[in-house]
Order: C-alpha cells, then sequence, then structure tokens
C-alpha cells in the first residue's frame, strides 16, 4: 500500500472510528435503558467507547477557569476562594468569577495542561460540543505525532516512513479510544518532537519539546538524563548549551508563571502525588487480584484521588515496594543507556540507543510505579513507531499486544470486573500482569539481541 492509503487508513481510524460512541450514561439512565442491562452488545461497546469521565473533569476545570457552571465534584475549593460567592444547585457549583488553579481550587495536573483542556471551552459551553472538540483535537495533536515519527524515521532509514505510519496506525488501533480521550496525546507529540529534534539535528527543537513534555505531564523529565549522554557521546557541546539553555528558559518561564497562579498552594501538587495509594491497575494490584477467588477478603478497592485504588493490610508495603523497584529500575537503566550510547558505532547507533532509553524510562515508570492508567501507553507511541520501524525490528508487535491488553483491560473489563461481574476480576489481574510483562518483554528485546 502506497504512503497515501495508509494515511487514508490513518484519517479514517482517528477521525472516524474515534468519533463513533454512544451517548452519556446519564442520558441513558434519563431515557430508562439500565447502564447495565443494555439493549445490545453493540450499545455497550458504544457506551464503553467514550472512553471514561477524564474529558468531564477536564470541562469542570475549563469552565471553572472562564467563570462559568461547572460540576461541583470536581472543584475542589481551596481556602482561599472560600470568600467567593458561589451558588450550588444540586451538582453544579457557579462561581461569582473565574477561578484561578491550585490557588482556587485543586488541581492535579502540570501547568502545561491548561492549553489543550481550556481551548475547546472557548468555543462552546456544552458538554458534548466540548467532548468532540476535545477529541478532534486530540486527534489533530496524535496526528502531528504521528506525521513527525514517520518523518524521523524515513530519516534514519529510506522507506522507515512508511513502516513508521503502519506500526502507528496497528498501535492506535490496539490502545483504542483512550488514545483520544485524555491530553496525554500532547505528551505524545512533545516526545514526538524530541526525537524529531535529535534525528535532524535541531537541538533546540529536541531541548525544547523536552521542556514542553515536563510542563505538561512531569514525567519526560525521566528521558533527561539520556538525552545528555545522547549529547555528551557526539560531543557537541554547544548544541548541548544551546539546546539546554532554551529548554531552561522555557521551563523556567512555566515555572515562574506557576507559581505566580497558584502561589501558597504551588506545593499541593506535589503532596497529592506523594500521597496516592496504590491504583488497582499496577501490576502488584493484578498479582491480588489473580489470588481474590481463594483469599476474598485479602483487599477491597475504594474511590480517592480520582481512581480506584487498592485498601489492603499489604498496600504500604506493596507501595513502598513499588518506589523502591522504580528507583533501582532506572539506575540501571540509565547505566546501560550510558553503556550504549558512548560505546555506538555512529550516530544511528547512538540515537536508537536513545529510544530505547527514552522507552525503558517511561516503561520503568508506569509499569514499576504506584499508578499505572492506560493514557500512559500514549507517551510510547511515537517511541515504538520509529523503533519498530528499524530492519528487524522484531519486537514492535510486543508493544502492540501491550496496547491491545490496555484495550481489554479499560474500558471493556474494567467496568465490568468492577460492577456487576465480579467473577471477571481474576481475568482483569491477569490481563493487568500479562501487559506489563509484554512492556518489559518489548524492552529487552534489543538487549538481547545486542547480546546475541
Amino acid at each position: 500500500m502506497a504512503r497515501p492509503g495508509l494515511w487514508l487508513c490513518w484519517l479514517v481510524l482517528a477521525f472516524g472510528l474515534m468519533n463513533v460512541y454512544g451517548p452519556r450514561p446519564d442520558e441513558v439512565l434519563r431515557q430508562g435503558g439500565p447502564l447495565a442491562q443494555p439493549a445490545s452488545v453493540l450499545e455497550t461497546v458504544l457506551n464503553l467507547q467514550r472512553g471514561g469521565r477524564d474529558i468531564e473533569r477536564y470541562f469542570a476545570y475549563a469552565n471553572a477557569l472562564l467563570g462559568r457552571p461547572c460540576v461541583a465534584k470536581y472543584i475542589q475549593l481551596t481556602d482561599e476562594a472560600k470568600d467567593v460567592a458561589t451558588s450550588a444547585v444540586g451538582d453544579t457549583l457557579t462561581p461569582s468569577r473565574p477561578l484561578r488553579p491550585w490557588r482556587d481550587f485543586s488541581v492535579e495536573y502540570p501547568p502545561g495542561m491548561l492549553i489543550p483542556i481550556a481551548l475547546p471551552a472557548l468555543f462552546t459551553a456544552n458538554f458534548d460540543a466540548y467532548f468532540l472538540l476535545f477529541s478532534l483535537e486530540m486527534e489533530a495533536v496524535l496526528t502531528l505525532a504521528v506525521a513527525l515519527a514517520a518523518r524521523t524515521a524515513e530519516a534514519l532509514t529510506p522507506g522507515g516512513g512508511r513502516r513508521a505510519l503502519g506500526l502507528s496506525i496497528a498501535l492506535t488501533a490496539a490502545l483504542g479510544c483512550v488514545a483520544v480521550r485524555r491530553y496525554d496525546a500532547c505528551v505524545a507529540l512533545a516526545i514526538a518532537a524530541v526525537v524529531y529534534g535529535m534525528a535532524t539535528r535541531r537541538p533546540i527543537v529536541a531541548c525544547v519539546a523536552l521542556a514542553i513534555g515536563v510542563a505538561l505531564k512531569g514525567v519526560p523529565l525521566l528521558m533527561a538524563p539520556a538525552l545528555l549522554f545522547w549529547f555528551a557521546a557526539r560531543r557537541d557541546w554547544r548544541a548541548l548549551a544551546v539546546g539546554a539553555a532554551s529548554a531552561a528558559l522555557c521551563l523556567g518561564a512555566v515555572v515562574v508563571a506557576y507559581a505566580a497562579i497558584a502561589g501558597p498552594h504551588a506545593l499541593d501538587l506535589y503532596r497529592y502525588h506523594g500521597g496516592r495509594p496504590l491504583q488497582l491497575e499496577t501490576p502488584y494490584a493484578g498479582v491480588l487480584l489473580l489470588l481474590a477467588p481463594r483469599l476474598p477478603d485479602l483487599f477491597s478497592v475504594t474511590y480517592s484521588y480520582g481512581s480506584d485504588n487498592l485498601a489492603s493490610a499489604a498496600e504500604p508495603w506493596l507501595r513502598t515496594i513499588a518506589s523502591l523497584l522504580e528507583i533501582v529500575a532506572l539506575i540501571v537503566i540509565y547505566a546501560v543507556a550510558y553503556l550504549r550510547i558512548r560505546r555506538a558505532a555512529d550516530d544511528r547507533e547512538r540515537f536508537t540507543a536513545a529510544v530505547w532509553a527514552f522507552s525503558a524510562v517511561l516503561v520503568a515508570f508506569m509499569s514499576l510505579g504506584k499508578v499505572f492508567s492506560p493514557q500512559y501507553l500514549i507517551w510510547l507511541l511515537p517511541l515504538g513507531a520509529i523503533a519498530g520501524a528499524a530492519p528487524g525490528g522484531r519486537s514492535r508487535w510486543r508493544l502492540v499486544a501491550a496496547n491491545g491488553l490496555t484495550q481489554a483491560e479499560f474500558p471493556f473489563l474494567y467496568g465490568f470486573a468492577l460492577g456487576d461481574y465480579p467473577a471477571l476480576a481474576p481475568l482483569f489481574g491477569l490481563v493487568i500482569v500479562a501487559r506489563a510483562l509484554a512492556l518489559w518483554s518489548w524492552i529487552a528485546e534489543p538487549i538481547r539481541q545486542r547480546g546475541r
């Protein structure tokens, strides 16, 4: 299939199939159709394709920023906002003025996320319209990320762009609707721009893109050591200095703006994530879910911090183990990455080693930490497409498998296993554990091949 044909497939997937979904759950209930017993399998699938309630939270935050009525359960007012005259009718909060994020109400995301979530709200105050506009925005952003990944792969290997595009289609289809229902598509674009800047010798693009990724989510900061190793191995100190200065200027402006807006609540974001318990979608919880039939009193599920979490006597120990494993894994990955990048025979091999390091640190963060949300897999889309485009990249389908397992877990198994079908809990746990193993198998394969 020619490249135009592949792009047509991508457009049909991203802007067509991703926008086929059912009505809101509250609409189904209002019409008298119980969500737990839909009229057909098709209705169930379409309802699940909405991809969760994160967009509802984004919409509430955007409306609070604009001083509009918003869903009260998503807006936790701080002490600074107690004197703001508000009215509440049912689940709706109407502020008397625009609310300041972090200072007036709690926000668990870094400051960069405000732009993508607020942009669609500038055009509509209707949730259904916002849902569509936000999805279209993320579809456009993800398309840019895929385009950069394809161009990067083509710059490395003739024909690599076609393979990267084809793999992007497979990875996105396997991951499903969550790929365009979270603002993490913006993080994927930032990561794609980092590797594009590296491949095309644009240090400012690479470093500023990394700074933007950090402002959006924070986690891309884990990629910084590997990027530094790459610059050092090339001995391009001028490029490193210019890139680092540009990134520092960009990130410094974000930090100053954040501190000015958040004020005394600037550290609340870090306290929030520091206090989060073990999420139900982590491999640790997956193992306990597998044991649930034999040990029904081993744990329970509680909702807090915007997610379903593990409540168990073992939870504090597991959380400590998760933190230790994550730190150890990152140290090992940085050591291996340093050696691989330093000993690389040429620029292409150095670049490949750096892309592996980026992928490995992200996999370590998401699979060994105390939180593993399905949208994290979006970050790996451009990296997986670029790595898989190289000739002989046999491990590419392991990432596709991990994405497919993620879609099976959320949105499909998640609601059923925690709802009316608890007998599915062991299967839910098995899928979670299998996903982590697939990710680590994908990361380990290049090392195994190099050792042969």
